[in-house]
């Protein structure tokens, strides 16, 4: 009497354990929930690639430094905002988009930007990301970033 009445208890638990399961899955690369509309996320790499492309051509643009300066924060903020809104990539996507943003942030954060400080920040960012580079750094993200630093000094 007993034996049965325990194990429809044990039974109960297991399967509420297996249905409680199905509700921990991992989100889908959708947006929107139930009945509404679903529609696929643009995806984060290629989203912060856009924007540093985009910001690569007005880089090369006849601005003045202190304009070109401005708007590589904005854009470095814009980015940092899309990877905290959005999850966690794999780990090789980390940390394309960590050298495509870190190796920024040097110049962004210098409060007392001058073009003839141009080569400390070229060297800085071989020196800090890919010591062993001749002239150009060889990652994609990495000459990206060398590139949009000298169009912010030209």
């Amino acid at each position: 009497m007993h034996s049965s009445r325990l194990f429809k208890i044990l039974a109960a638990i297991a399967g509420l354990t297996c249905l409680s399961a199905f509700e921990f899955q991992t989100r889908s690369p959708f947006s929107g929930s139930g009945g509404e509309a679903v529609v696929a996320r643009k995806d984060l790499v290629e989203d912060v690639d856009q924007r540093l492309d985009s910001l690569r051509q007005r880089m090369r643009s006849r601005a003045p430094a202190n304009v070109k300066v401005q708007v590589l924060r904005e854009t470095l903020s814009q980015v940092q905002k899309l990877r905290q809104e959005r999850p966690v990539q794999r780990i090789d996507r980390e940390i394309y988009l960590d050298y495509s943003t870190a190796s920024l942030e040097h110049v962004a954060q210098d409060k007392n930007f001058s073009l003839e400080k141009c080569a400390y920040y070229q060297l800085r960012l071989r020196s800090d990301f890919e010591p062993f580079a001749e002239d150009k750094p060889e990652h994609p993200a990495l000459r990206r970033s060398y590139d949009i630093i000298q169009g912010l000094c030209s």
